[in-house]
C-alpha cells in the first residue's frame, strides 16, 4: 500500500491497480493535522495483508521532508493469547470468583506472563503463567484462572 499523508486541505482521488497473486497497489490521501515535531498518528482503515515496506509518507507539496521512525501492524482477531502477548514477561492481576459462604468473592491474583500461547497469523499455543512461584500450564482448568473474560489488566512492574 503506496499512500501520501498529508494536510487536511490537500485532497485527491485514491487510485488502486491490481497484479496477479493477490497484490494491489494503493495510492490514497489521508489527511492529517500533523504538527512540529514527532506525532503519533493512528490509521485503521489499512488492508490486514498490507507491507510496511510500501507505506509512503510524503508532502504532496515537497515542502516539508517527512520520516516514518517506527510502524506497527495488528490485524489479528483479539484472542486470549494475543491479549496475553501485550504483557508478556510482565506480572498482571487476574480476577478470580469464587463462592465463600454462599457469596461470591472477587479477588486478584497476580502472575507472571512466561508465555501468552500467541501465534502470529492466528494459530495458538498453551499459554504460561508463573503464579506463587509455580507455574500454571492449564489457565481453564486452574481454578484461579476459571473466569479468563475478566481478566484485569493493570501491569506490575
Amino acid at each position: 500500500m503506496a499512500g501520501a499523508l498529508v494536510p487536511a486541505s490537500v485532497t485527491a482521488e485514491p487510485a488502486l491497480t491490481i497484479y496477479n497473486q493477490n497484490f494491489a497497489v494503493v495510492r490514497d490521501t489521508v489527511p492529517l493535522d500533523l504538527k512540529s515535531g514527532v506525532n503519533d498518528v493512528r490509521y485503521t482503515d489499512a488492508t490486514a495483508q498490507v507491507e510496511p515496506d510500501s507505506v509512503i509518507l510524503r508532502d504532496p507539496a515537497g515542502k516539508h521532508l517527512l520520516q516514518i521512525w517506527e510502524q506497527n501492524y495488528r490485524h489479528d482477531p483479539v484472542t486470549q493469547e494475543l491479549l496475553l502477548s501485550l504483557f508478556e514477561g510482565k506480572t498482571i492481576d487476574f480476577q478470580n470468583i469464587r463462592t465463600k459462604d454462599n457469596t461470591q468473592v472477587h479477588e486478584l491474583i497476580p502472575g507472571k506472563i512466561i508465555r501468552s500461547g500467541y501465534v502470529p497469523g492466528g494459530g495458538s499455543e498453551q499459554p504460561i503463567i508463573e503464579v506463587n512461584g509455580k507455574l500454571q500450564f492449564s489457565l481453564r482448568e486452574c481454578r484461579c484462572f476459571r473466569i479468563w473474560a475478566t481478566t484485569q489488566c493493570s501491569s506490575r512492574h
